[in-house]
């Protein structure tokens, strides 16, 4: 029933963003806080040892992530990937994209990512939203096109954007296409919608997409559950943790890892969704 499970850490709730929709259950109004390098540690640790069937790819998630450059602390992130790594764990950063804006936000953060992945001597990939509701795919096509142009970036960062299969998810996909063209980025289709992004050069990139089909969003995630129509991934299932100790699998069931080992309530999780779709 359940196939390999892999972790997404919620280093923080605050986001610059406040979307209605969103699962996450971030926004402005959120404590301003990262989790402690401690806990991020030990929760790799803890993920690892699980007698389950994981995943080698850990997601750094929030609220937005890159939150801890913009208050001047520039080696938060560095050091999250560097736990990623030592664990022998590919990372992912999941952001909105939105610094991409900021020419100075934009150069801070992927030369900082650039720099850490030619440390540890494996590309990062950075995952963000296209679709209807975050409205930054200006920012989403800068950092695109900054990786294409530079030598640099483009051997040390991967782009992959997510979504959802709805006409305004679509139409989100077709709009970064266009601002890419409009930045002299050529695109062209590849395999299973991904795309190619090169320049007059022929230098490029591969685009990977993930649009997420049969998803229901039912509000915010601390009100409602969002759930694949069949309830459970059959190929990945998803554990997060937040900075709170709440664990979440595949945002339907969730409990406190407070004073208990995540194992323990990883198995209390897999039961309660058990139940609920017998």
């Amino acid at each position: 029933m359940y196939g390999i499970f892999a972790l997404s850490l919620k280093v923080t709730n605050w986001c610059n963003l406040n979307c209605a929709h969103c699962r996450e259950n971030s926004g402005r109004d959120a404590a301003i806080k990262p989790m402690p390098l401690e806990k991020v540690e030990d929760y790799i640790s803890q993920f690892q040892e699980l007698p389950i069937n994981l995943s080698n790819r850990i997601t750094i998630d929030g609220g937005e992530p890159m939150l801890p450059y913009f208050m001047g602390d520039e080696n938060y992130i560095p050091t999250v990937l560097c736990l990623v790594s030592k664990a022998g764990a590919i990372p992912t950063i999941k952001t909105n994209g939105t610094w991409g804006n900021t020419y100075t936000n934009r150069s801070t953060v992927l030369k900082s990512l650039a720099k850490n992945a030619y440390f540890v001597g494996r590309p990062l990939t950075i995952n963000v939203p296209v679709d209807e509701f975050h409205n930054n795919i200006s920012g989403v096509s800068n950092i695109i096109a900054d990786v294409v142009f530079s030598d640099y970036l483009r051997g040390a960062l991967n782009i992959s954007v997510s979504g959802f299969d709805t006409i305004g998810s679509v139409v989100a996909y077709a709009r970064l296409r266009s601002d890419l063209r409009d930045k002299e980025i050529n695109t062209v289709d590849s395999w299973n919608d991904n795309f190619v992004a090169y320049n007059d050069d022929g230098v490029g990139i591969h685009v990977e997409t993930d649009y997420m089909s049969g998803v229901v969003r039912c509000g915010r995630a601390i009100k409602n559950h969002v759930y694949t129509e069949n309830n459970l991934s059959t190929y990945v299932n998803k554990i997060q943790i937040d900075n709170d100790d709440n664990v979440a699998l595949n945002y339907v069931a969730r409990d406190n890892i407070k004073k208990q080992p995540l194992k323990t309530v990883i198995d209390s999780l897999i039961k309660s969704i058990d139940a609920r779709t017998k």
